[in-house]
């Protein structure tokens, strides 16, 4: 499974380090194949390994005081999680996988050693943390300012620019995602994202099926995810030609 991790794509954390290097690294590590839907671990267990992601995608979900599920965050291959490992620190949410996943994982040690030996790998993570806090300064914006139905097109329409794949009719959100996920994201209830997306796919600006979600178009989504202007088709304009004035 290594020598197949080898073909993965590239990972984030390890950019700009030597082929034998990475290779060295790919043989020290723990690779798996997890089922969709599988706890990878718990939120405020404590952390003992740095995982990456090589194929399909995970999402990190917290629970507030009051029992609510909240998603942070879905991850794409290529991209690192359980980084609070490296400071003995405990996952700050719990990991669990949308589809069938390849992961590699490495105990905090063998990470910490690698960044002593290589600084560029302390600057990938740097840059890797800043990416998250803007991804998190965003998120704080929209649930704090703008309508429902605002926050519903932002939430939909970042998935689609980060994750989404080109199709026939649109752009493809590649994974499983339930209107209770959405909810989650857009900080509102089950209800209400039933409702909104009901009345985009009636426009025809977005179409469900299987659990996937195609955006038609996901410019006039981001338009309204930052505008509030309503993405669906304009109405007709009627002409009246205006009558002659009586004398």
């Amino acid at each position: 499974m290594v020598i197949e991790a080898l073909r993965g794509p590239s990972v984030d954390l390890f950019d700009g380090l030597a082929e034998s290097v990475v290779k060295e690294l790919m043989q020290q590590a723990q690779a798996r194949r997890i089922p969709a839907d599988t706890l990878l671990f718990s939120e405020g267990q404590p952390a003992r390994a740095v995982h990456v992601l090589l194929s399909g995608f995970v999402k990190m979900v917290q629970t507030t005081p009051c029992g609510e599920h909240v998603i942070t965050r879905y991850i794409k291959p290529g991209e690192t999680f359980g980084t609070p490992a490296l400071l003995n620190g405990v996952y700050p949410a719990e990991a669990i996988t949308v589809t069938n996943c390849v992961e590699l994982q490495w105990p905090a040690s063998i990470i910490n050693d690698l960044m002593s030996q290589h600084p560029g790998v302390v600057r990938n993570a740097l840059r890797d943390l800043e990416a998250r806090l803007r991804e998190m300064e965003s998120r704080l914006k929209d649930l704090s300012s703008g309508t429902v139905e605002q926050r519903i097109a932002h939430a939909l329409s970042k998935l689609a620019h980060k994750f989404g794949r080109l199709v026939p009719d649109g752009v493809e959100i590649p994974f499983p995602l339930s209107r209770q996920d959405l909810a989650d994201l857009a900080g509102t209830t089950l209800h209400t994202v039933s409702r909104t997306l009901g009345s985009w796919e009636v426009q025809g600006q977005i179409r469900r099926g299987r659990r996937r979600v195609i955006v038609k178009d996901v410019a006039a989504l981001a338009l309204l995810g930052t505008q509030g202007a309503s993405p669906g088709p304009r109405p007709r304009r009627t002409h009246r030609r205006a009558g002659s004035r009586s004398r």
